[in-house]
């Protein structure tokens, strides 16, 4: 049966006063009812497919769990902990994913190293994660090194990382277990001479569960070893032209013998007949702890025909999406949010989450108001995020009055908040056309007066938000404005921003908003994320370099806002909604 039916023969059984409950047993009895169960359980990621119809100790280790967890807001289920029942039923059919983001357990990316980096870029591509001791997580990063530094990626070399993680119950800080060198392409023998005719396979970046513990014997059959074994379909990019790089090959899907192997202590920079398309670990010893590690897995234990997960991942891409520490030089996480992020941003979650600093929109030309800015603000604080406030700034309003504007609606900047912020940029058309209006003198003129009154009336240095395509066609590139610390906004694939002003006077970007598609536990849907380009600890010092006298509070005083300004929407609103610019949206 399905859900629906079960539910409806114990809701009648509840009116007519009788129990209506099956435990474990009589559920796996039921095929259509087990897989039914299997498919909601894995839709809300409590259980890996993929859905077999069979009610093992994995299935009801997952079903245990869904129940404890729904009961935080589903109280009536914690009596029907491990029989399916009504109330059971009931919050299987009903339940999303969106239901349970404050529910599940929270991640703690506090130390913002590998570890954290890879899992919340894993969180961010929606991928599987397993929370809990002994359940480990199995990743490949694509030109890494050992350090966590990364490489050219050159053909025909160990040059990827093999990597454990587990995401312990007790602080849920994700936790490097073992980490060797390996290879996920195949070397240079095997991309010219392939075992497949349409050519060597290249595994697709992704996530599969397909592997279980076995024997690996190679295409010679020689020297026999336990490995992971493929046993369900992965994607491979076929080398045809035999260029060792994916782009232009075609995808293909199957079971190819993509198995997880050792390397037989091959050089480093000659795979040799070691890959023809598997991932490969380089040498015996580390394979055999890699084994043995992963064969601790609670689940395996429970099921010795358990399908591990992996997931494989380009180092580029990693270093572009997620804010790391790699070789002593760290970045810092960060979000930019305004109205059109709401009003009910958990801030201690995004706190939680690892971002360190965040910047919320606070007002727009001469009268405007961000409704959800002093919720934010406030809030910042009490989270302890590093707090900063932005003006966008309209180019046909008076720079007096759009900065008394920002300085009546912030008020107070503490010495611990970032500077004030000046966005410029030409979007939405509306605003570009204004700033068409102005010769290049007269930009510059009412942007430094804006600078000025802010800095004179806080006492801080502002920051300026810019892009490239803003400042290379409406500033003409200039640097007289390079000695205010740089917000960059560039979106790319590349490991660092394209940056205006000869590198803003050689003084680089400060800040970067690399994305306006990332996810923050805290935030619902979409969010700008940010790196600052250095440690927590440059961070604060940075914060302190930007105070130019003790003042720290607006000059000009506070009035009463008209409730509309707060309701009100600016025309910027398409801009926010919907990026029109590869460089720029805020």
């Amino acid at each position: 049966m399905r859900l629906q039916n079960f539910y409806q023969a114990a809701k009648l059984a509840k009116e007519s006063g009788e129990n209506y409950a099956f435990g474990i047993e009589v559920i796996a009895a039921d095929e259509e009812l087990t897989r039914h169960i299997q498919e909601v359980l894995v839709w809300l990621k409590f259980l890996d497919p993929p859905v077999d119809g069979k009610f093992g100790p994995i299935t009801t280790g997952a079903f245990i769990e869904f129940q404890d967890i729904i009961s935080s807001v589903r109280s009536e289920v914690t009596q029907e902990r491990g029989f399916l029942s009504l109330y059971t039923a009931k919050a299987l059919i009903e339940t999303s994913p969106t239901d349970l983001l404050n529910s599940r357990p929270t991640i703690d990316y506090s130390r913002q190293d590998l570890a954290a980096s890879l899992i919340k870029y894993m969180t961010e591509m929606n991928y599987n994660i397993s929370v809990g001791d002994k359940k480990y997580i199995i990743v490949y990063v694509e030109g890494m090194n050992i350090d966590g530094s990364l490489n050219s990626d050159a053909p025909n070399h160990f040059n990827d990382l093999r990597l454990v993680i587990e995401i312990p119950d007790a602080d849920k800080i994700p936790v490097i277990r073992g980490k060797w060198e390996g290879t996920t392409e195949p070397g240079t023998h095997y991309t010219l001479n392939p075992v497949n005719q349409l050519g060597a396979a290249r595994i697709a970046f992704g996530q599969y569960k397909a592997w279980r513990v076995g024997t690996h014997s190679g295409q010679t059959g020689a020297d026999p070893h336990e490995a992971l074994i493929q046993h369900t379909p992965v994607s491979v990019y076929r080398d045809k032209n035999k260029d060792f790089i994916r782009p232009g090959d075609f995808l293909d899907t199957g079971n190819f013998a993509i198995n997880q192997h050792w390397g037989y202590d091959l050089p480093h920079t000659d795979i040799g007949m070691a890959g023809a398309g598997c991932l490969v670990g380089k040498t015996r010893a580390g394979h055999r702890e890699f084994m043995a590690l992963i064969k601790q897995d609670k689940r395996y234990q429970l099921n010795k025909d358990y399908l591990f997960l992996t997931t494989v991942i380009a180092g580029d891409d990693l270093f572009k999406e997620i804010p790391r520490i790699s070789g002593g030089v760290s970045t810092q996480h960060g979000i930019d949010v305004s109205n059109w992020n709401g009003d009910s941003i958990n801030w201690q979650k995004v706190k939680t989450s690892g971002v360190s600093f965040a910047f919320a929109k606070a007002t727009e030309g001469g009268d405007w108001v961000d409704k959800c800015f002093a919720k934010n603000w406030e809030e910042m604080k009490e989270a302890g995020v590093i707090r900063g406030a932005y003006h966008f700034f309209r180019p046909l309003r008076d720079p007096s009055e759009q900065a008394q504007n920002y300085l009546r609606i912030v008020g107070k900047i503490e010495p611990n908040d970032l500077p004030p912020v000046l966005d410029l940029e030409h979007y939405p058309k509306e605003v570009e056309e204004q700033w068409k209006q102005f010769q290049l003198s007269e930009r510059i003129q009412r942007v430094q007066k804006w600078l000025d009154i802010v800095e004179s009336a806080t006492g801080r240095k502002p920051i300026i938000y810019t892009s490239w395509g803003f400042w290379t066609s409406y500033m003409d590139d200039r640097q007289e404005f390079t000695k205010y610390p740089l917000w960059v906004a560039n979106f790319t694939n590349k490991p660092q921003p394209q940056v205006p002003a000869n590198n803003w006077g050689r003084n680089g970007w400060i800040f970067w908003q690399y994305t306006e598609t990332g996810t923050v536990p805290g935030v619902l849907g979409k969010v700008d994320r940010n790196h600052f380009n250095g440690s927590l600890d440059e961070l604060v010092a940075f914060v302190g370099s930007t105070l130019t006298s003790r003042t720290f509070a607006a000059t000009v005083p506070l009035r009463e806002i008209q409730s509309e300004n707060l309701l009100s929407t600016p025309t910027v609103s398409t801009h926010l909604e919907m990026s029109i610019n590869a460089d720029s949206r805020h």
